[in-house]
This record gives C-alpha cells, sequence and structure tokens, in this order.
C-alpha cells in the first residue's frame, strides 16, 4: 500500500525567487495593461549643434511629459529646409523657430503661434527685438543714416531679420536704399560678431548685427565701448539695448493646424507656467514663456521689403526697369541714336 506523500512545502530559498518571479509578473501585466503614451514632436530650429539644441530644450518637454501624462513629447533639432518639409508633411506637432521664419510658415502653411518666448538676456528679460547700425567711431565723415550713401555695408544674412531686414526697413524709411545707394553690400552669414569685427577693423564701412550683440562683446571684453558709434540711435521704454531700428516679438512656440485643440491648450498652460526659476527655463537658458505677441508688423514689413513670403508677389514697372538698367538702356540708346544720324547722313 502506497502512502500518500501530500504537499511538499518549497524550500524557504526557492520561496524567496518564486514570489519575486510573480511580482515581476504582475507588474509586467499591469504595465501592459497600461495604455501607450502618444508622442508628441517639437521641431525647434538648431542655429547650433543638434546636441546642443537637445540638451537646451528636452528639459521644456520633460516638463510637458509630467504636466500631461499621456503624452510623451520629444525634440527635434531641424535646419531651415528640415523644418519647412516637416511643416509641409505635417510630420511634426509644434515648431520653435525664429520670427521671421514663423512669418513665412504661417503665411504658408497656415501655423499659428500659441505663447512667445521671453528671452533671458544677463540680468534682464527681453521679449521683443531690433537691429543696431554702426560705424567705427572715427570715422567723422559718417554721423547719420544718409552718410551711408556711397559707403560700403556688411549685415549678417539677407533674410535675417534682427542681422538686416530690420535694418534695411529703417535705412528705407530715410532715403537709403542699401541695394542701389551703397558702394557695396555684402552679407557675413552667422555669427554675428564677425560682422562687428570686420567693420572695427576697417573692411567695411559700416554695418548691422541684432540687438544686445554689442553689449554681450563689451562684457565679454572682445570690443571696447569706445570703439563704436551707433547711427540713429532710439530710445525705448524698458529696452535695454541699443538699437537702431523698430522692435518686433521674439521666438514664438506655435502649433501645426493638425494639432489637437485640447492638447494645444493643456501645452500652453503647460508653458505660461514656466516663470524664471524654473528647470527648464534654467536649463533653456530663458526668463519664462508669455502670450503670444502680435506679429502683424512683421508682416507688414516684408510686404513692404517684398521679401520673405511676399517676394514672389513683386510686380515690376517701367520705372523699376530703368532704375536697374539705366546704363544698359543710356548705351543702347546712344547706340541707336549714332547709328540714326549716321543713316541720316548717308541719306
Amino acid at each position: 500500500m502506497l502512502k500518500d506523500k501530500g504537499c511538499r512545502a518549497l524550500p524557504k530559498k526557492y520561496s524567496f525567487w518564486a514570489a519575486f518571479v510573480f511580482i515581476c509578473l504582475c507588474m509586467t501585466a499591469g504595465a501592459l495593461s497600461e495604455p501607450a503614451k502618444e508622442p508628441v514632436k517639437i521641431g525647434v530650429l538648431a542655429f547650433r549643434s543638434e546636441q546642443k539644441t537637445v540638451q537646451r530644450w528636452s528639459p521644456t518637454a520633460h516638463h510637458l511629459d509630467q504636466v500631461i501624462t499621456d503624452r510623451v513629447f520629444t525634440v527635434i533639432p531641424m535646419n531651415y529646409p528640415q523644418v519647412n518639409q516637416a511643416v509641409k508633411d505635417q510630420t511634426i506637432d509644434f515648431i520653435l523657430t525664429n520670427t521671421g521664419h514663423y512669418v513665412e510658415l504661417e503665411a504658408a502653411y497656415g501655423i499659428a503661434r500659441i505663447t512667445t518666448l521671453v528671452k533671458s538676456v544677463g540680468d534682464d528679460a527681453i521679449k521683443v527685438f531690433g537691429g543696431v547700425i554702426f560705424t567705427r567711431s572715427d570715422r567723422a565723415d559718417i554721423q547719420t543714416l544718409a552718410d551711408l550713401k556711397g559707403k560700403s555695408f556688411l549685415a549678417v544674412k539677407k533674410s535675417s531679420l534682427g542681422g538686416f531686414l530690420v535694418a534695411w526697413e529703417q535705412l528705407l524709411a530715410l532715403g537709403v536704399d542699401p541695394f542701389d545707394d551703397f558702394s557695396g553690400l555684402a552679407f557675413n552669414g552667422m555669427p554675428h560678431d564677425d560682422v562687428v569685427i570686420k567693420v572695427l577693423a576697417g573692411e567695411y564701412d559700416a554695418g548691422t548685427v541684432r540687438t544686445s550683440v554689442l553689449e554681450q562683446m563689451l562684457k565679454e571684453g572682445s570690443i571696447r565701448s569706445g570703439d563704436i558709434k551707433v547711427l540713429n540711435q532710439k530710445d525705448t521704454r524698458d529696452f535695454p539695448y541699443i538699437h537702431s531700428t523698430r522692435l518686433y516679438p521674439e521666438w514664438p512656440f506655435s502649433r501645426l493646424p493638425h494639432t489637437d485643440d485640447d492638447l494645444v491648450e493643456k501645452v500652453t498652460v503647460a508653458l505660461l507656467n514656466i516663470q524664471g526659476d524654473h528647470q527648464a527655463a534654467v536649463q533653456g537658458g530663458y526668463d519664462r514663456w508669455s502670450p503670444p505677441l502680435d506679429y502683424s508688423a512683421v508682416h507688414t514689413m516684408f510686404k513692404a521689403l517684398k521679401a520673405g513670403p511676399y517676394q514672389s508677389s513683386y510686380v515690376f514697372t517701367l520705372k523699376d526697369v530703368f532704375k536697374k538698367y539705366v546704363k544698359e538702356i543710356l548705351f543702347i540708346s546712344l547706340v541707336f541714336l549714332i547709328g540714326a544720324l549716321a543713316l541720316f547722313r548717308i541719306a
């Protein structure tokens, strides 16, 4: 007759591992039962390296993760063509880019700003910017913008808002056309500092850069205040930097047309709650986000200059043709006149 051995208990060392495996299986099952977080892509125009762009803006994305718990936000650094393509194809949900680029994308694809970046420059919180037109302090022949006629001029880039367009607008307002009245107009590219250095070295008679650049270079000791003469200097309340032009809003944080309205509202509130002492602001090198400023003045400027999204709408008049090809027209007219006189004499 066989004896009933019954259920034998597991040794203690096996009991521990069995319990551990059971707990892990329960946790895994719980995790699998949770719905996957929906990804949200934030395109950021990268002026510096992709790595630095991600380092700067990832804390802001992490803040959005913590506030909007059913989504996961990712920062995607992009150059200009990549931003344009991503907005066109709607492969991103939000975009952070400079003011001039935003206006072009707004006109072309209908993106809409939801907040405006308030930058932290030294101890100042700045949400507008402009341009500075300057020359060397020893140029006695240059006292006003009108004195720049016949002189050489250096800017950052033809499409740069702070590095040329605002200066172009100001010059035209005072009767100076950079493309007709300068002996030479050149574009250096980034960084803005190089424009200052080349003008001070005497390579160009005058130049223009974005506001705060001169102050930053003075602070770093790369230039001296006595070396610079600012032309058409303006005084704007609550704006601490030297400037020669009108001021325009800083970078907007924008939504794409396809982005969910409920998500847009949550992101807007989360960004507006970031203040200067917040980790996202500290690591991102900015002060805070403000309700979106009015960018209609930027559109007006682009229309007046026939630049950006409005450059293709330019209609040439006979006056424009004559102004651009005056030498060629005079030469051809002279040739016809001599030919006519010769034919008349022969006849």
